[in-house]
């Protein structure tokens, strides 16, 4: 089993998927609120999307800086 001397690449990886399913869920919940079509629903929506938003600035900031860090070590490496 190779050994991960330097993990930026999964976590990474691990936060653009995290990034991906929050979206996803987001998207999922809009299409909810707009199929029911009532103000409560839509209500719901909006507070979801007001809890999600700092999570998802939060995993995205992560993702960037990992990623980068992931392509920095990448270059700088001497196998």
């Amino acid at each position: 089993m190779r050994k991960i001397t330097h993990p930026f690449g999964l976590l990474a990886v691990a936060s653009l998927g995290a990034l991906f399913l929050l979206v996803a869920g987001a998207g999922a919940i809009a299409v909810w609120a707009s199929l029911n079509d009532t103000w409560r629903h839509f209500f719901l929506m909006e507070q979801t999307f007001a809890t999600l938003t700092p999570i998802v600035l939060g995993v995205a900031a992560v993702a960037v800086i990992t990623s980068l860090a992931a392509i920095l070590r990448s270059g700088s490496r001497n196998d």
